[in-house]
């Protein structure tokens, strides 16, 4: 294995490595805008040899969506059938969410679209979230095929579109039936190895009130005492309990307390919007230990709307859920997580940390990839504590907020890529 290592590291230089980043970050590929770079890398894919193809995805019911459709790129080197199969998850989209009219590159001193290296940090829209993922992937692939390795199962690297759609691409790369024994999902995790990761859940939940003008309500004394849809909406909020604050064990939703993820569950409201004079939807995100799933999560919603309607008859409610998907939990003693590990020694000379702190309280395809039966991990370059750190500063104001990943983090993260799968799969 340590001759085959040697070659893989030397079947990919550096610079190239940094150029396939630099071709993906000087393509946009806002959410639902894959199209252009999903044919840009089938044609690299292509022209070193690798089956590869494009998977239409839909999206007609995106308001946002100029073309109403997109593409996941299904890339496959086959392996004997033998032994176990791999899969790399990624998406190519990068936010923000509601697509290019409301993007706002104005604080920028560099220029999104035109990626350069400045004292070891690559700059560039989409550089850590997440084309330095894709860039891993691409490089394991490459390396694979150059070394015309005998594998003993396939293969596959699936960058996908939509992620910022909850998830839309590789809800529909799985829905199609495509499988592997283990998965990679190139979600940034600053280079640190994450078996377990929150669920992320969204409810929205109308409210309704009596009419809060003056006149009508003095033109209707039977309304004049009753809450106002804003009060109905902070009713429903304070049954909710502290937002942005771990929820204790006696809270109104059912969960086990994770022994790593200990300050989950976790809400916030992201908005609340006017319905016109007679109602509020109250717009609600969860963070979530594994076990909470989203028909448990309306389950115990729908009791507490029940438990404020039983102390108020003349409350009303109605709940809608929308979903990422549940929490990953991977055991660390997965092969998947193991040989990401021994790759990572081999290329960084560093223990890897293995655990949730690359991706705390973040959330990633790896968990719909683990809920289609793949045992997944999230890996990927950036994120780690000096982009943190530049993100902390850009929000003070007191640095420009051009998205950044370290070079050492990108090389790192592509060579352990490539490492691993060969551990994994020759």
């Amino acid at each position: 294995m340590e001759s085959k290592f040697a070659e893989a590291l030397a079947a990919i230089s550096d610079d190239e490595i940094l150029e396939i980043e630099k071709g993906l970050v000087a393509i946009p590929s806002y959410t639902t805008e894959e199209a252009e770079i999903a044919e840009s890398i089938a044609d690299l894919l292509n022209n070193a040899g690798i089956e590869v193809g494009l998977q239409r995805v839909p999206f007609d019911d995106i308001p946002f969506s100029r073309t109403k459709k997109s593409y996941n790129v299904v890339a496959r080197i086959h392996g004997s059938g033998k032994g176990p199969s791999l899969m790399f998850n990624g998406h190519m989209d990068h936010g923000p969410i509601g697509g290019r009219d409301v993007e706002n590159f104005s604080r920028w001193k560099r220029k999104p679209f035109q990626p350069v290296i400045e004292d070891g940090f690559l700059y560039g829209k989409g550089c850590q979230d997440e084309k330095g993922g894709i860039c891993a992937m691409l490089t394991a692939a490459l390396v694979v095929r150059r070394l015309k390795l005998s594998l003993r199962g396939d293969l596959i690297v699936a960058p996908v579109c939509g992620h910022k759609t909850y998830s839309r691409g590789s809800r529909h790369l799985v829905a199609s039936g495509i499988r592997a024994t283990m998965a990679v999902n190139t979600e940034n995790s600053g280079n640190g190895i994450v078996p377990v990761h929150v669920g992320v859940f969204k409810a929205e939940v109308t409210v309704k009130g009596a009419h809060p003008h003056p006149a009508i309500r003095w033109r209707n004394p039977e309304i004049r005492t009753l809450p106002t849809p804003a009060e109905r909406a902070q009713q429903f909020i304070r049954a909710l309990g502290s937002e942005a604050r771990p929820y204790s064990d006696r809270s109104w939703l059912h969960f086990e307390r994770h022994a790593v993820l200990k300050d989950f569950p976790w809400h916030h409201i992201e908005q609340i919007d006017s319905n016109g004079s007679l109602g509020r939807t109250v717009h609600v995100w969860w963070r979530t230990p594994p076990g909470v799933t989203e028909a448990s999560l309306r389950e115990d919603l729908e009791g507490l709307v029940r438990q404020v309607r039983d102390a108020d008859p003349t409350f009303e409610a109605t709940v809608r859920m929308e979903s990422y998907g549940p929490a990953l939990d991977t055991p660390t003693d997965a092969p998947v997580v193991q040989a990401l590990a021994r790759a990572h020694r081999v290329v960084s000379g560093e223990e890897p940390d293995v655990g949730p702190d690359g991706r705390y309280g973040g959330y990633g395809d790896a968990a719909v990839l683990a809920a289609a039966g793949m045992q997944a991990v999230a890996y990927g370059p950036g994120g780690g504590l000096s982009d943190l750190e530049h993100q902390r500063r850009a929000m003070l104001g007191e640095v420009p907020p051009d998205e950044r990943i370290p070079v050492r983090d990108l090389i790192v993260a592509a060579r352990t890529s490539a490492l691993a799968t060969i551990d994994l799969l020759s």
